[in-house]
């Protein structure tokens, strides 16, 4: 008798528990529809072409098949270029930097203005940042830099690409 008691009262407490409220879990969760869920899902797979995009096309100097060519450096290995472009961009910074335009910012001794830009696709120098002791070194590293003739740009599998370079300008202020 206590066993079928027990048994009434289990079943009893069991419907009365899955039966305690009319809704579940599920209906408080947002619906949405099949448009907005392919607009999402289409978005997220544009955000991943563009990211898949942005690095065929920013690779870093190392990874360069073929590193852009200065002009009049065009023989040799990817090696040699690169030192020419080195030497003849050093060349020309000396060539057009004024370190002149130090003199009366109250500056003395060896100075540095830390030069950063982007070889484009097209062979220009863009993307220039330049840090320095004084905001006129600044821009005369910058307008140095944008004097730059149009190399030929670098490669990756056939493909021009954005390749970085930093350089320093060094200079003594009397």
């Amino acid at each position: 008798m206590k066993t079928a008691i027990f048994f009434i009262f289990l079943q009893i407490s069991f419907f009365a528990f899955t039966h305690e409220s009319n809704h579940t879990c599920l209906d408080s969760m947002p619906v949405y529809s099949k448009e907005f869920l392919k607009k999402y899902v289409d978005s997220i797979n544009q955000e991943k072409r563009r990211e898949k995009k942005k690095q065929q096309t920013k690779p870093s100097q190392v990874l360069t098949e073929t590193v852009p060519v200065y002009p009049g450096c065009e023989r040799g290995n990817n090696e040699k270029k690169r030192k020419c472009m080195s030497e003849k961009i050093s060349k020309f910074i000396k060539k057009e930097f004024d370190p002149g335009c130090a003199t009366g910012l109250g500056l003395s001794g060896k100075q540095r203005v830390s030069v950063i830009f982007k070889i484009d696709t097209f062979g220009r120098a863009t993307g220039i940042r330049a840090r320095a002791a004084h905001l006129k070194l600044e821009r005369e590293a910058i307008r140095v830099i944008k004097m730059l003739p149009v190399v030929k740009p670098g490669t990756q599998d056939g493909k021009k690409v954005i390749v970085p370079y930093s350089l320093p300008i060094f200079f003594q202020v009397n």
